[in-house]
């Protein structure tokens, strides 16, 4: 009987170190997935500051909103021929310096992976809605993994894979005082 039994322990112990090999490996995959995820949960919380940091400085400037669209020059940012020192300027060419800055990556130490956005680019667009001005601001950038293309428009066609492009947009409405009732 002893005979029969003197190879098991040497297959039970291979058998547990093969379960502890697939449990790490899986362990290891989960981790990569929430480090992947929370890097771009992380390049959407910058998009959304770029969002805020314009929409802002487009609000508090709605006499000359207009100048403010990027138009036919295309998306702001990466590849656009804003300068990269914004002295001398003022008003809405400031604030797009500035911007597109920020969207390169050079407003902290000229190193674009600071801002977390690879390839970010920006755009705002004038619509009309009920008689009211809106201005569709749009930040897009390069995630990490494929996903359905974005339907928006800024920048498409401006990145090697646009299942990667990432696109976030807010509305600035700019109400017509023209036509307000003043109170006594």
């Amino acid at each position: 009987m002893r005979r029969h039994q003197q190879g098991s322990f040497i297959i039970e112990t291979m058998v547990a170190a093969l379960v502890v090999a697939v449990g790490l490996l899986g362990l290891i995959s989960l981790q990569s997935t929430a480090d992947l995820q929370e890097t771009e949960n992380y390049r959407r919380s910058q998009a959304l500051v770029l969002l805020q940091d314009i929409s802002s400085r487009l609000q508090a400037n709605q006499a000359n909103a207009g100048d403010y669209v990027t138009g036919s020059n295309g998306p702001l940012g990466t590849g656009d021929s804003q300068p990269t020192n914004c002295n001398g300027l003022t008003g809405a060419a400031l604030d797009l310096c500035e911007w597109s800055i920020a969207l390169k990556g050079l407003a902290l130490d000229g190193d674009s992976s600071t801002t977390g956005l690879k390839d970010a680019r920006g755009c705002i667009e004038p619509t009309i809605a009920g008689g009211v001005a809106e201005y569709q601001i749009t930040v897009a950038w390069s995630g990490m993994t494929r996903s359905s293309a974005s339907s928006n428009l800024c920048a498409a066609g401006l990145y090697a894979d646009e299942s990667l492009r990432r696109t976030m947009v807010a509305v600035v409405r700019i109400p017509s005082l023209a036509n307000t009732i003043s109170m006594p």
